[in-house]
């Protein structure tokens, strides 16, 4: 009973393996062509690449947030008055030219 239980364990641990390795070939593999197409300058570059996506939304996030808290705390809204909003951007525009 123990060396079937050994066996199973030894085959799965061997499935599991060849599959670790072929993700690992598959991902060295798009590295490399991503660093092949100019797009980054090595796989130090590959990797950061996401974190700084992630640390740059998480920072936009935060902004978002205050901005958010800002309005709220700035009293109750008026009604939009459109006419004047046109107003304005015309104004921009005429003084942009």
């Amino acid at each position: 009973m123990i060396m079937s239980y050994l066996s199973d364990y030894l085959r799965i641990r061997h499935e599991h393996a060849s599959k670790n390795n072929h993700t690992n070939r598959t991902t060295r593999n798009l590295v490399k062509r991503q660093i092949d197409d100019g797009q980054f300058g090595n796989d130090s570059e590959y990797i950061c690449h996401p974190i700084r996506q992630d640390q740059h939304s998480q920072e936009r996030l935060f902004e978002f947030r205050q901005a958010l808290k800002k309005g709220e705390a700035s009293g109750k809204s008026r009604p939009l008055d459109m006419s004047a909003v046109k107003r304005t951007g015309r104004k921009l525009i005429k003084a942009a030219d």
